[in-house]
């Protein structure tokens, strides 16, 4: 049978196409640390020195829900994921345990985002004081990432706390690395309210390319005290496994909602690239910023 130039011409598109939505990022380290000593912690290097409750450096080649190397959470069972998706596979590269997150493991989400995500099962339990709960001093979860500029393509990763994997649950916090439509990359700090579908950027800062590394983290703490607590964010780049200082996020928010947990999680999802405003965009902007001060002062 002989197929028509403009049917192959429309597979070709399709098939160009899904290729050029897919992405392919890599996680080197997954970490938890609780009731830690705040002070200790003025630099990256100083989490050496900061024994966190779980550890996971994707050596041992058995891919999530497969959470070996893990020390208890307080004293209680952490000892699996609950994947999302799938991740994986876990490689030895340049002597460092990779997992690597590709978009054909990603599945729809709720909101019909496709999504690949390992969270970590940590003690729900609310009469337990095991586990990341309101009533603990602080917690904090981190991953290292390669450093990989999605750029104008989808797709992006990070760290989580999420309890939307329970019961009514429906609050997600998270640092994410962002491509965006003028090449260049972002960080997201963000909050999701799973009941909406709503989320809402708290910050953005351009990501610096060229580095080997990232370092992503939220940290549920009361920095200044008295309560409430709140989670921050907050990340750092690594070349040459030497770590810069920590640059933190504007803003907090709230992770408990009628919630007396949260659950630590890693994630790669197919979203868009953030846009960015083209010049005469950004001239129309401004125009129309200095409109409503006009406005403003014309009032007083």
């Amino acid at each position: 049978m002989k197929r028509s130039p403009s049917l192959i011409t429309a597979l070709a598109t399709c098939l160009t196409a899904g290729a050029s939505h897919a992405y392919t990022f890599q996680i080197d380290t997954f970490a938890v640390w609780k009731n830690v000593d705040q002070s200790a912690i003025g630099n990256p290097i100083d989490l050496l020195t900061t024994p966190p409750v779980f550890y996971d450096n994707f050596a041992d080649l058995a891919a999530p829900p497969s959470a070996p190397n893990y020390t208890p959470l307080g004293g209680g069972g952490a000892a699996m994921y609950g994947v999302f998706g799938s991740v994986g596979p876990e490689t030895i590269i340049g002597g460092q345990g990779i997992l690597t997150l590709d978009s054909s493991g990603t599945t729809p989400n709720d909101h019909g985002v496709l999504v690949q995500q390992a969270t970590l099962l940590t003690n729900i339990d609310p009469a337990s004081p095991v586990g990341l709960k309101q009533v603990s001093t602080n917690f904090a979860v981190g991953g290292v990432y390669n450093l990989i500029n999605p750029g104008n393509n989808p797709g992006s990763y990070g760290v989580r706390l999420t309890d939307i994997t329970v019961g009514t649950g429906n609050d997600t916090v998270s640092l994410s690395v962002h491509g965006t439509t003028a090449g260049g990359a972002v960080i997201q700090f963000s909050r999701f309210d799973n009941n909406t579908g709503m989320r809402s950027i708290l910050d953005q800062q351009a990501l610096e390319t060229g580095h080997d590394q990232i370092g992503l983290g939220l940290t549920y703490a009361d920095p200044d005290g008295p309560d409430p607590k709140a989670v921050y964010a907050g990340y750092f780049y690594l070349d040459n496994d030497a770590p810069s200082g920590f640059t933190g996020m504007n803003g907090y928010t709230q992770i408990f909602n009628g919630e007396v947990f949260t659950r630590p999680a890693f994630y790669a999802a197919l979203t868009p690239p953030v846009p960015i405003p083209e010049p005469a965009e950004y001239a129309l902007l401004l125009a129309g910023l200095g409109l409503i001060g006009w406005r403003v002062r014309r009032r007083v």
